[in-house]
């Protein structure tokens, strides 16, 4: 017995579990311990690398000290800064899915305060769908208790910040209020010149859409390396292949500005790596407005019914002018690319696929933006070599497009670097065997030669974008309620829906790509083979036939 004790006394008191303190601390000593971890979650948030080697230690010292708290109530709710907490849980979540087991433990202690339940549904960077799984139906169940809902969304990146960019801006901002919710978040500005992402942040739109909040990276790199982000819309031409291959891979979606590449065979290749066949997903969507031009999309149906007899030709003005023409002229995109391509699904959308085209044109020394030149702006005139090293691009291109069917069509495309230019011609005239049909800039209205033909059978009144004939079916119309742009975006919404935030589980994927998507790049190609046919063309001064893809 002397023995035994003396034995006892050495070893000491029986010690606690391993990672809890030595003795059961004071209230003031538990919150300071909570305090201590918390202040940690926002260095290691904002350092990938001091993440990876320090959150599972900073979220153990904070497991303690919730644990401990766990019947101080009023101590846990008036714990500040909470929408930190449920970011590094939501993170920590994500990453570290070993670590779900003691997340949960501390996931099901914070639920049970409604403070911190109305901190998340506040915080626009929390995501239900981070957490262990089996804790999301009762957190979704606890949200509503609170009275709150999460809002669904996703967190867009804009890679390329010049003018098309706030373009695009401003049609965000459109679609999120037509949607009532900010679907589209965005979180980060790509682009390595710091004025225009300035510029970005000075626009009308910039306060709705918390353009401040977005982080800035320079580079690809640093997009993937600095941000958490689940679709991005690629705005810009520069390493288009190289930037559209890296978000396949990493799994993300992408809205890319057109044309999608230079040339037909590049395009084809981004599109098959865009796709993947189990679960049948389509990663990527071009912004080609053509397909949801309003104007088109009326002219189209009142066509179909008649209103000019038989279509026999068509003209089109494809001019654009200002900061967005002069940037694809930087980067080596000519006018038969851009505005042409636009102009190109129309008049395939009015008359019919393209066989043969033909054309000419006149090349203009690219002209490279400043570092000063910004959206809006009128940059320098200083003639330097494009960013895909080229000369020169065509600035004017003259086209004639034979149709399917013996149908004949014009284009006239030109780029205009001055910062604006007055159309003095219709974009889109249509002709047929009873008068034309014009195409102007909000609606599309028969000639008075067509007004007894139009009054036999659709009417030869004016066939605003509005026009929702029988005879205009057969055209996909615009969302309703938006304009051509805000309708792809639209479109990219539900494209992307799979990788949305918050919505209480994922969606069952589906059991095949919409045929609207699909059709958004089949389409795409299908222009470009009339543009790659062009540029043969602009080489051997005669027709040449449109490629057919396979």
């Amino acid at each position: 017995l002397k023995l035994l004790k003396r034995c006892n006394t050495r070893a000491g008191p029986p010690q606690p579990p391993r990672g809890m303190p030595l003795e059961d601390p004071t209230k003031a000593s538990k919150i300071e311990r909570l305090t201590r971890a918390q202040e940690r979650f926002r260095p290691l948030l904002d350092d990938s690398r001091r993440w990876e080697n320090e959150c599972e230690a900073v979220f153990s010292e904070f497991r303690v000290a919730v644990v401990h708290l766990r019947r101080d109530s009023v101590e846990l709710d008036a714990v500040e800064d909470k929408e930190v907490v449920w970011r590094f849980l939501c993170k920590l979540s994500r990453d570290r899915r070993p670590f779900w087991g003691r997340c949960e433990e501390v996931l099901r202690t914070l639920m049970v305060s409604d403070e911190w339940m109305k901190a998340f549904v506040q915080d626009p960077e929390a995501n239900l769908n981070d957490l262990p799984t089996n804790v999301i139906k009762e957190f979704g169940s606890r949200i509503e208790e609170v009275g709150g809902v999460p809002q669904v969304h996703v967190r867009l990146a804009i890679i390329g910040c010049g003018a098309a960019a706030a373009r695009h801006c401003a049609s965000i901002a459109r679609y999120n209020e037509h949607a009532r919710n900010d679907f589209f978040r965005i979180v980060a500005l790509c682009d390595p010149v710091p004025a225009r992402v300035a510029a970005l942040r000075e626009l009308p739109e910039a306060a709705k859409l918390r353009l401040d909040d977005a982080a800035e990276v320079p580079s690809i790199e640093a997009l993937f390396d600095r941000v958490d982000f689940d679709t991005a819309a690629l705005l810009g031409h520069a390493h288009r292949e190289g930037t559209l291959a890296e978000l396949f891979a990493r799994k993300k979606f992408a809205l890319a500005e057109p044309p999608l590449a230079p040339t037909l065979e590049a395009a084809a290749r981004l599109v098959r790596l865009s796709r993947q066949e189990q679960p049948p997903v389509q990663r990527l969507l071009v912004a080609e407005t053509g397909e949801h031009w309003p104007d088109v999309l009326a002219a189209a149906g009142r066509a179909a019914a008649g209103a000019i007899g038989e279509v026999v030709a068509a003209e089109g003005r494809a001019v654009a002018a200002g900061p967005e023409a002069r940037e694809a002229l930087v980067e080596g995109i000519g006018c038969t690319l851009a505005p042409g391509l636009r102009w190109v699904r129309a008049l395939r959308r009015l008359l019919g696929p393209v066989e043969e085209a033909c054309g000419a044109r006149r090349e203009l020394a690219a002209v490279a933006p400043p570092a000063e030149a910004l959206p809006g702006g009128t940059p320098s005139q200083t003639p330097t070599r494009s960013r895909r090293g080229a000369l020169a691009v065509e600035n004017v291109a003259v086209c004639l497009l034979r149709h399917a069917g013996g149908a004949v069509s014009t284009m006239h495309a030109h780029s205009c670097v001055a910062p604006n230019l007055a159309l003095l011609l219709p974009p889109i005239i249509v002709s047929g065997t009873q008068g034309d049909l014009v195409i102007e800039d909000s609606s599309a209205r028969a000639s008075a030669d067509a007004a007894a033909a139009g009054s036999r059978s659709s009417g030869s009144r004016r066939a605003s974008s509005a026009d929702t004939s029988p005879s205009s079916a057969k055209a996909t119309p615009p969302k309703e309620g938006l304009t051509g742009e805000e309708a792809l975006w639209a479109l990219f919404a539900g494209q992307v829906r799979p990788a949305a935030r918050n919505t209480a589980g994922q969606p069952l994927p589906p059991e095949e790509v919409p045929a609207e998507l699909r059709a958004n790049l089949e389409e795409h190609l299908a222009d470009l083979a009339v543009a790659q046919a062009l540029h043969r063309s602009f080489e051997t001064r005669r027709f040449e036939a449109v490629s057919r893809l396979s």
